[in-house]
This record gives structure tokens, sequence and C-alpha cells, in this order.
């Protein structure tokens, strides 16, 4: 989590924006900002980082199940490989059955990541929109903001579509805003 601060010396006035960052499929950081004291419940924080988290979560579970349906659909090729070299099976319908299996495995396991990054996406600028309406009131707003380029590229960055962005809560109002409300 990193805080900037931008304050004008000749006003109240306090700018500060808190980026929590996305670690790949460990989610975001879910520690509670000091800065955010009085202005959001430590709870209700917790709550709106689940909902981040979750999913991910939920990616990393379906990305999982995919990947062992694939390692069984290999398992499966290799026994009617063996098989067919026991001269069992004939090898065109061996190659039959492992071309569909295969096939149908791996265009399945790209349509279901593709859609879940959809589905995350979607639902991370969902409740980034109605965080920012929610907390209007008490100077907040929630962005999701794509990382720099020059961050390096990892596994889970080039599956889950979530793990390139960050989470920015920008802090708008002025310096006695920051009354202890909930404390």
């Amino acid at each position: 989590m990193s805080i900037i601060t931008n304050k004008n010396p000749l006003s109240s006035s306090i700018n500060e924006k808190i980026v929590l960052k996305g670690d790949g499929l460990a989610g975001f950081d879910s520690n509670f900002p000091r800065e955010l004291k009085g202005l959001v419940q430590p709870l209700d924080f917790k709550y709106f980082m689940y909902k981040f988290n979750h999913q991910i979560l939920v990616f990393k579970g379906n990305f999982i199940r995919h990947v062992m349906t694939n390692l069984i659909t290999v398992i499966i090729s290799i026994v009617m490989l063996v098989l067919t070299m026991k001269h069992i099976m004939t090898s065109w319908t061996n190659l039959i059955i492992t071309g569909a299996l295969g096939s149908l495995g791996v265009f399945g396991s790209i349509f279901a990541v593709i859609s879940e990054n959809k589905r995350i996406m979607a639902h991370i600028e969902e409740t980034t929109l109605e965080l920012s309406d929610r907390y209007s009131d008490a100077g907040l707003s929630f962005n999701s903001i794509q990382k720099p380029q020059s961050e390096p590229t990892t596994f889970s960055k080039m599956i889950c579509t979530a793990s390139n962005y960050n989470l920015e809560i920008h802090l708008r109002g002025s310096a006695n805003h920051h009354h202890d409300q909930w404390s």
C-alpha cells in the first residue's frame, strides 16, 4: 500500500491518494490504512476488500479446476495411446477421441479464462462505482487503475486481468475532514 499526499500550503485543502496494490493471484492488500480512520469503518473496509479478493480467489479455484480437467484429459489420452500400442484399439479411433478431448479441453479452458476475466473486471468496476457513490459525502472516490507497464510480467498477470490493476482511493476535502467519526 502506498500513500501519495498533495497538500497546497496556501489552503486547508487536502488531496490524498491511497493505492492498494494488487499482488497477482494473492489479491489486494486488505490491511486497514490509518488514513481512512474516521472516514470508513474498519469492518466496512474489510468487507469491500473481501469482495475484491473473493473474485480473484474464485478465479484461482476455477483456473485450478480447468488445469486439473486438462490433466485428466492428458491421462485419458495416454491410456488410449497405450491401448492403441497393444492393438486393443485402432489408431484412428484413438486419434479422433484424443483430438476431440484435447481440443474441447483447451478451447474450453481458454473460453473460461476469458469469460472469468471479463466477469471479474466488470465486478471490480461495479464495486468501485458503488463505493464512490456510497462514500462521496466523506470525500472519497474509488478507482481501479492499470499498473505501470514497467512492472515485470508474471504468470498470474498473464492469466488474471485483475492482477494488472491496483485500487486507488482518493481522499478529497479539507484537513479538518479527518475527524474520528467511528473511532
